[in-house]
């Protein structure tokens, strides 16, 4: 019995197409990064123009992040462009899912070379940056 109703909710979803459509599906270097959420593309009524911006949005995000591991950890100088850059790519994506610009709920501890505490690391903060390893070379001084 429980074979038979997986079978028909698996049947169900492929003809709707939410998993057999790859317009949510975003790759970079011909590898798939992430699927965007198509329940939240519908709620928040994301044409397809935007889904479009979005996707590319984060393949610049990912190209950001492979330059920045590609980037010594001792060029702080470059690292902190690149993360400005990132910073930027996050704000942009924001305002294409039509939110408000939010710093405090960009992933930053995400970015390579990133060195802070890991308790930094385990979610988003209530503020942007407040604390952080002043030897990091992307976050420090």
């Amino acid at each position: 019995m429980i074979l038979l109703i997986n079978v028909l909710f698996y049947i169900t979803v492929f003809k709707k197409g939410e998993f057999m459509d790859n317009k949510y599906d975003v790759y970079f270097n011909g590898t798939h990064k992430t699927t965007i959420n198509p329940g939240l593309v519908k709620k928040r009524n994301i044409t397809d123009e935007q889904l479009k911006v979005i996707k590319n949005l984060y393949v610049e995000r990912y190209t950001i992040e492979e330059l920045m591991k590609e980037e010594s950890a001792d060029n702080k100088s470059e690292l902190k462009n690149f993360f400005e850059k990132w910073t930027n790519n996050q704000f942009y994506i924001q305002k294409t899912w039509g939110a408000e610009p939010n710093k405090s709920l960009h992933p930053f501890w995400q970015v390579p070379h990133c060195n802070c505490p890991n308790h930094l690391k385990g979610g988003y903060q209530e503020e942007a940056i407040t604390h952080y390893n002043k030897e990091c070379p992307v976050h420090g001084n």
